[in-house]
């Protein structure tokens, strides 16, 4: 049977020092086979590589929030970029930029009017 090792990276919410990433760090690190378990603190992130086939992502999470603290799996994001025609003037770019940020999903709207893009 072959090692099947992924590594992640998940959102870790509720830690307020150095003690509660070394809390994290050791309980994930107990699961059976995790490989390696580490704590960014400052960006609140676990990496975490482990055998896909001994374990997985719900059970690290759940180990995670047993700990007493959340986890996630981090947003993905995309940035594409389109081309708007038909606008006038400025005033048309800034209501095209507002419809577009209020789309669900949509974390960031920029028209440009001189390009016509968005």
């Amino acid at each position: 049977m072959e090692d099947q090792m992924q590594i992640q990276q998940l959102s870790i919410q509720g830690m307020t020092c150095s003690s509660c990433a070394n809390a994290i760090e050791k309980s994930v690190s107990k699961i059976p086979g995790v490989e390696t378990a580490s704590v960014n603190l400052a960006v609140e992130k676990l990496s975490v590589s482990y055998d896909s086939e001994m374990t997985n992502l719900p059970d690290i999470i759940k180990t995670i929030e047993d700990t007493g603290y959340s986890a996630s799996e981090p947003v993905q994001f995309r940035e594409i970029s389109i081309p708007i025609g038909g606008m006038t003037c400025t005033s048309c770019a800034g209501a095209v930029e507002k419809a577009i940020g209020n789309l669900p999903g949509v974390e960031i709207s920029a028209v440009n009017y001189a390009t016509e893009k968005a």
